[in-house]
């Protein structure tokens, strides 16, 4: 993609490893919801596994997203698969 000017908003997505993948039994490009926990808990739906071996456990989201559920560094957070 070209672009002279303008921003991308990636999909809100957590990494990991292919060994952490298997250990919670996720695939690559699976979407799951987390929850989130504290003063403002809440649930961030069809969030997007991203595996590779270059990868660590670290889960990207916006800021805005972060500020509505008062995430910060370092916080914990629980994968939930998707209820169909």
């Amino acid at each position: 993609v070209k672009m002279d000017l303008g921003t991308i908003v990636a999909l809100r997505h957590i990494l990991m490893t292919p060994h952490l993948a298997l250990f919670f039994f996720l695939i690559n490009v699976y979407f799951v919801d987390v929850e989130t926990f504290g003063e403002r808990a809440g649930v961030l739906g069809n969030v997007v596994i991203r595996v590779s071996p270059k990868f660590d456990l670290e889960m990207h989201i916006d800021l805005d997203e972060a500020n509505a559920c008062s995430l910060s560094n370092k916080d914990y957070v629980v994968i939930k698969p998707q209820e169909n």
